[in-house]
């Protein structure tokens, strides 16, 4: 049986999803070039997992403390990322690491 999805899950995993890919390409060696990255989307009961496996960088991902300038074009992502979903995090892989957010929509 096929269940349609909730249009703000959608909404909100496409967001997630489009933070998540332009850091990658943007802050890690996935935005070089022959770089790349890997989109995982995970369906369960009660939330989606968007994850994206890059090539990595010298830092980890961490949420800015610091206000960002109304008119920047960038520094916003994790913050969203963060206040989005229910859980995000980050782990090492032998090759690069994972970055995950795990959203909820309001009728999962």
């Amino acid at each position: 049986m096929i269940k349609k999805v909730p249009e703000d899950l959608v909404t909100t995993v496409e967001l997630v999803v489009s933070e998540l890919c332009t850091n990658a390409v943007e802050h890690t060696a996935s935005g070089e070039e022959d770089g790349h990255f890997v989109l995982e989307l995970e369906a369960h009961p009660e939330h989606v997992r968007v994850a994206v496996i890059d090539l990595g960088a010298k830092t980890d991902p961490v949420v800015r403390d610091e206000a960002v300038s109304a008119d920047a074009v960038s520094g916003r992502g994790l913050l969203i990322v963060d206040a989005v979903s229910k859980a995000w995090g980050t782990e090492p892989l032998r090759v690069g690491r994972r970055v995950w957010a795990d959203v909820v929509g309001a009728s999962v």
